[in-house]
């Protein structure tokens, strides 16, 4: 599925993207072309708490809604330079856990178990508008 989207339509982006009801979300793209924006978005529409950013140099953050339960973790691997860096985040364990995940930079951890995940690679069309292609993986 191939989507395109003025930036202020990411509200009704995030409604779609939720609507597959997928545990993982990987998301690919140039920085800058909207993967935290859309994350954001989600997690706002899920009623989070917390400040939704990019986990660039601590590679993962952990979302929750006013109840303090956990509703989503968000791992940005741009800063990853191995596969033991990674195999020290345990990566497989919240990929199986029934809260949402978000995995920026995804090719990283290729191999690992992504069952029930959208990947969805991001293009930058100009400064107002993106594109979205949305695959499945069951």
């Amino acid at each position: 599925m191939i989507i395109y989207y003025k930036l202020e339509e990411i509200e009704d982006i995030a409604k779609i993207i939720l609507s597959f009801g997928a545990n993982n979300i990987c998301l690919q793209g140039q920085m800058g072309s909207g993967k935290t924006t859309l994350i954001r978005s989600i997690m706002d529409h899920l009623n989070t708490v917390d400040n939704v950013s990019s986990p660039t140099y601590g590679l993962l953050n952990q979302y929750q809604n006013s109840t303090g339960e956990v509703i989503g973790y968000h791992f940005d691997l741009f800063r990853v330079e191995s596969q033991e860096e990674l195999k020290g985040l345990d990566i497989e364990t919240y990929l199986e856990s029934p809260v949402l995940t978000f995995i920026e930079w995804p090719e990283l951890i290729e191999g690992k178990s992504l069952e029930n995940t959208l990947h969805i690679n991001f293009s930058t069309i100009d400064n107002n508008k993106r594109g979205l292609e949305i695959t499945r993986l069951s």
